[in-house]
């Protein structure tokens, strides 16, 4: 029986907050379905030990990323160069004006 929805087989993802919660499980699910590699997004990257001995160093690629700072997120995205599939699952609650001191100028 197939999986319903988008194939991830083979393909390259990157999870923001891939240490807990529904993101641990999106990296837990796609390696279930196939992924071939998953960057685990998170601000401290200790955090996704347990995934990277889970999954392997070599499928499991750990990346510093605070979705607060756009220049964060610019590094982020020189690193992961071969991503296919982008889960934005990263949640800050702060009730401020996003990224106002770091927002990108036009």
């Amino acid at each position: 029986m197939s999986s319903p929805g988008y194939d991830v087989k083979d393909k390259v993802i990157l999870i923001t907050g891939a240490n807990r919660g529904i993101g641990k499980a999106f990296v837990d699910g796609f390696f279930k379905h196939g992924a071939k590699k998953v960057y685990a997004a998170v601000r401290t990257i200790s955090s996704v030990d347990p995934l990277v001995e889970l999954h392997g160093a070599d499928k499991l690629i750990p990346i510093h990323i605070d979705l607060q700072k756009v220049s964060s997120i610019q590094e982020a995205a020189k690193i992961a160069t071969d991503v296919q599939v982008v889960v934005n699952n990263g949640g800050v609650l702060d009730l401020t004006s996003p990224l106002s001191e770091n927002a990108i100028s036009s």
